[in-house]
């Protein structure tokens, strides 16, 4: 694309051309999707945001204008949107509805001689996966940002900014229901004329803006005021993004007398950027992680408007590092002569914050100072020979006038008398477990596998007694549409606790939940229900003296979120291996893995529901007495089972079948996990007369390591992600217990690069002596599969 004559000069000129044809495309599409939504229309995104196809149909379209407008250029793009919940079962129906959507809009356009498939719009979505970083190009795109406002026929953008070797060159937003002229005095509200802003800024050449239908460019500037008393500030429509009270209580202080504007998106930067107001501030809950989509095209908006973008600290923001921002706390954006006076006042209010809600201090020993060290409080018993009662509240999170959007789980009198009679009696379960001097004689990790028998004994105790109470009102939806229930939370948080606590060396955890669906607003109350859970069941187990307020849940959670890697050592935790099992009353684990140098050396499995010797019947079914099963396994010393209620380990090994048609095997329960057809043709292959035996979780791993079946096959749907969570644990208790853990090619697993398995279409396990004649009907089915899918 050659520079147009109206960006000459610009250093980034065709850049520029490229990324607001784009932008306006994509706005094309969403406005029409706006229009026709319909609530059917609406997924849950990852983050559990509504997500509609203009989100995917949008990111779609950019992704083709830049690849097409700039063909000389490499491309690399950091995009919010990616495509795994399109490649699942069920998502025909949308993924159809995108593509239509898509080449309906490119037709329209007439720019483009081209006709996208299904594969072409899912490839273009995962053109957006990019980590972006310090060098090189990177474009970062949020293919609708405020999807909440979109929903709701509110403002939201389409944007897209450039990165070039770290720093923020360009940026342009698309708020097609932004007037061109201001946004005036309304809470994101809009004129019946003139609506529909471009705006635009490359680095060194100003800010402008332009009707998103096209006219003129026009020179734009953040107003001049210098008294914040005729100030007026935006802050984010969504709570969940800015703390109110705090926002408050810094207009207060400068003595603002407008009320707030509430906004959805990188829109208010557009209005900021040209003098609609004076002051943005957006200072999120603890642990929001901010990311770079949606603050990089704005910020250069209001930075060439004349204006200042930086953290509460006072520092510029750092888009080098990925795709999440790197800032102190929040971000405050306004002009040069309000900035000193604004941070000034940010810095007072989080400071009195600080300091009307002190943590108590430690009282005595390591216990203590261990539980500072990971924000917690001691017991209050303890705490009350050490300090007041009001010197141990935990900070306060302002209420907002919403509904709560979570269901809730209570644990009471009446829950228990009501539970499901599914659901067997609870077992007592071992208390703080100490290993024996035999036991531990040769074992390099011996510490550390006593720390993890009993952080997942501890955890198991909590999740038997919420699936004895368990009432669906308990369960949410997690990031991937699976459900979590407390105990999820739970049991992640007394992992954490234990391996703190009695684990030598540093500690970095790799685990599957985070905190962000706890801190959003109307999810206060199962928060303290799982504050409740997890402080109950310290003090029924005795071992520790410390008591957890909702912050150090919150923080506890958030352990989890190494992303591993192949140097050092990291825990790789899930904290309910198998949660759909677990709501039926079935199999479920909890499996904990240490990673040492990206190796897997340890693995532990605590399966509540698995019988300790063996599986008497089909599909996971339990008999009355001796449940409970605790597998674990350290590298070179081999594989063990013992009662979850205590009994002295057991050495176990992997059947010694040799021939296939004695065998049985083990799938996933669920479908998503496995393509049950598939295995189905690999058994037939082999000439297996038996089911398969299908049970959820990592107790698979277990009961072949043991020798209650032969085989384990696992094939999930194309452009599913294994998880190192699902398959750390239990691969090394087989491997250890003799079999053998490999990809569909034959190859090891490698837990290395990251939070997620590098692997071959799927997964197998089984002994030395079968794994021949499985890899060659594995790849013989998968190479059949493969020749019937290109004829259709």
């Amino acid at each position: 694309m050659s520079q147009p004559p109206e960006f000459a000069g610009k250093p980034y000129g065709t850049e520029l051309a490229a990324a607001k044809k784009a932008v306006s495309l994509a706005a094309r599409l969403c406005q029409r999707v706006q229009q026709d939504i319909l609530q059917s229309d609406v997924q849950l995104k990852k983050n559990r945001t509504p997500v509609t196809v203009a989100d995917y149909g949008s990111q779609v379209l950019i992704s083709l204008v830049l690849k097409m407008e700039l063909p000389s250029h490499s491309f690399s793009m950091i995009a919010e949107e990616d495509s795994e919940d399109l490649r699942n079962d069920g998502a025909q129906e949308i993924l159809s509805h995108i593509t239509n959507l898509v080449n309906e809009t490119i037709v329209s356009d007439g720019s483009y001689e081209i006709f996208l498939s299904k594969d072409d719009v899912l490839t273009a979505i995962d053109s957006g996966k990019s980590k972006g970083g310090p060098s090189g190009r990177h474009w970062i795109c949020d293919p609708v940002d405020g999807t909440k406002g979109f929903i709701r026929g509110e403002q939201y953008a389409v944007v897209l900014g450039l990165l070039d070797e770290g720093k923020v060159v360009l940026g342009v937003l698309g708020c097609p229901n932004l007037p061109l002229i201001s946004s005036g005095k309304h809470n994101s509200g809009s004129s019946d004329d003139l609506v529909g802003s471009l705006f635009s800024a490359t680095i060194g050449c100003g800010a402008e803006v332009e009707a998103i239908g096209g006219s003129k460019p026009e020179k734009i500037s953040v107003c001049s005021i210098s008294n914040p008393i005729h100030a007026s500030f935006f802050e984010s429509y969504e709570a969940r993004h800015s703390m109110r009270h705090l926002t408050s209580s810094i207009a207060k202080k400068l003595g603002v007398q407008a009320p707030p504007v509430r906004m959805d998106s990188q829109a208010k930067y557009g209005a900021l950027a040209r003098g609609d107001g004076a002051i943005f501030m957006r200072i999120p809950h603890l642990g929001y992680k901010e990311t770079v989509w949606d603050n990089a095209a704005g910020s250069i908006v209001v930075t060439e408007a004349g204006g200042i973008v930086k953290d509460t600290s006072g520092n510029d923001l750092d888009f080098s590092k990925g795709r999440y921002v790197v800032r102190d706390r929040g971000i405050i954006a306004t002009n040069k002569y309000l900035m000193p006076l604004v941070l000034k006042a940010v810095q007072e209010v989080m400071k009195e914050e600080q300091h009307g809600f002190p943590s108590s201090p430690p009282a005595t020993a390591t216990t203590f100072n261990m539980a500072a060290r990971m924000g917690l409080l001691h017991h209050p018993a303890l705490l009350a020979s050490a300090s007041s009662s009001s010197r141990v509240l935990a900070l306060s999170r302002a209420r907002l006038p919403y509904p709560p959007t979570f269901p809730t789980y209570r644990r009471s009198a009446s829950a228990s008398a009501a539970a499901s009679p599914r659901l067997r009696p609870r077992r007592r379960l071992l208390p703080a477990r100490a290993m024996s001097s035999s036991a531990t004689a040769g074992n390099p990790y011996a510490a550390e596998l006593a720390a993890a028998k009993k952080a997942v004994t501890l955890a198991a105790r909590l999740c038997q007694a919420v699936q004895q109470d368990i009432v669906y009102s308990g369960v949410q939806s997690k990031a991937d549409k699976s459900p979590v229930t407390v105990a999820d939370y739970g049991s992640q948080i007394l992992v954490s606790l234990v391996l703190k606590m009695e684990a030598p060396g540093s500690f970095s955890l790799v685990a599957e939940e985070d905190s962000e669906e706890l801190r959003k607003d109307g999810a206060e109350e199962i928060l303290e229900n799982i504050t409740d859970l997890v402080n109950e069941t310290i003090v029924d187990d005795g071992s520790y003296s410390i008591y957890f307020s909702k912050e150090g849940i919150l923080s506890a959670i958030d352990d989890g979120k190494s992303e591993g890697g192949p140097s050092r050592r990291h825990w790789v935790l899930d904290p309910i291996d198998g949660t759909k099992g677990f709501l039926r009353g079935d199999q479920y684990a909890i499996a904990l893995a240490l990673l040492d140098e990206g190796k897997v050396v340890l693995g532990v499995l605590a399966c509540p529901n698995l019988p300790l010797s063996s599986i008497s019947n089909l599909n996971g079914s339990t008999s009355g007495d001796q449940v409970g099963a605790l597998f674990s396994a350290t590298i070179g010393c081999g594989a063990e089972v013992e009662s979850l209620d205590g009994s002295p380990p057991q050495k176990i090994s992997v059947c010694s079948i040799d021939d296939p048609v004695d065998a049985s095997f083990f799938e996933s329960y669920e479908s998503a996990h496995s393509m049950h057809d598939l295995t189905s043709s690999i058994a037939k292959k082999l000439g297996v007369q038996a089911p398969p035996v299908r049970i959820d979780s990592q107790a698979k791993y277990g009961a072949l390591a043991r020798g209650d079946g032969a085989i384990y096959l696992r094939f999930p749907h194309k452009g599913y992600r294994e998880k190192i969570w699902d398959h750390a644990a239990g691969s090394i208790v087989v491997t250890e217990a003799g079999g053998i853990v490999t990809d569909a090619s034959g190859n090891d697993l490698d837990f290395s690069k990251g939070r997620f398995l590098d692997l071959d279409t799927g997964i197998i396990a089984t002994n030395k002596q079968l794994v021949p004649s499985l890899l060659k009907a594995v790849q013989e089915a998968i190479k059949e599969q493969n020749q019937a899918a290109s004829l259709l």
